[in-house]
């Protein structure tokens, strides 16, 4: 059986610095994002992203991971052949 990697739009994104969380902001560019902000301009350049979402545990900490998905296939294939930093933290 065959896995069909073009059939994919959603991605997990692992790895994230656990004390993330959609009210801490990260200073990037000279401008302050949220980082669901972030992680979406980041995965943008792949291509054109239809959601972001960060997983958090019912107190609102993160829990350290999120998914990405994209409006077609083709982004997640490029995305997997690459190695990703964010945050100083390889995601």
């Amino acid at each position: 059986m065959s896995l069909c990697l073009t059939c994919f739009r959603k991605i997990f994104v692992g790895g994230l610095n656990n004390k993330t969380n959609e009210s801490i902001f990260l200073f990037v560019s000279l401008f302050l994002l949220q980082i669901l902000e972030v992680l979406r301009l980041y995965f943008e350049k792949f291509g054109a992203v239809e959601s972001v979402s960060l997983v958090c545990d019912p107190s609102g900490k993160s829990k350290g991971y999120g998914f990405i998905t994209f409006e077609y296939p083709e982004p997640v294939v490029e995305v997997l052949k690459k190695i990703h930093v964010l945050d100083h933290r390889q995601v």
